[in-house]
C-alpha cells in the first residue's frame, strides 16, 4: 500500500473520529478530546459518569452527586465556571509545573555548568 493512499484513510479515520465526538458531546457524552475541569477558585470539578459515561460536574466531598452546572466553554482551552465565573483552563498533565503556574510562559532553564 502506498504511502499516500494510507495517508488519506489516516485522514478520513481522522475525520470520522472527530465527527463522532462532536456527537458525544452534543449528546452530553465525555468525548475524552480533553481533560476533566477543576476549578481552582471553588473546587467545582468535572467527572464521567461509570454507567454510561455522561460528564457532569460535582464537588470533591460528593464525586457521584450531580450538580446539574456545566462549565461554558470561551475558547479550545478556556472555560467559565457555572459556580463562581472564575476562568477556567484546560489543564495539562504533560505540562511542567513552571508552566501552570506562570500562565503559559516558559520558565527559564538552567544553564550547564562547565565540567
Amino acid at each position: 500500500m502506498s504511502r499516500r493512499i494510507r495517508m488519506e484513510k489516516l485522514r478520513a479515520l481522522a475525520i470520522e473520529i472527530t465527527a463522532l465526538q462532536a456527537k458525544a458531546r452534543a449528546f452530553g457524552l465525555f468525548a475524552n478530546d480533553r481533560e476533566l475541569l477543576e476549578c481552582t477558585n471553588c473546587g467545582l470539578m468535572e467527572n464521567v459518569a461509570a454507567a454510561g459515561g455522561g460528564l457532569f460536574t460535582c464537588r470533591p466531598e460528593s464525586l457521584d452527586e450531580d450538580t446539574g452546572l456545566r462549565f461554558k466553554e470561551l475558547s479550545r482551552d478556556r472555560f467559565r465556571c457555572p459556580a463562581c465565573g472564575a476562568t477556567v483552563r484546560e489543564s495539562d498533565s504533560s505540562a511542567p509545573v513552571a508552566k501552570k503556574i506562570t500562565g503559559g510562559k516558559r520558565s527559564c532553564r538552567a544553564r550547564k555548568s562547565p565540567s
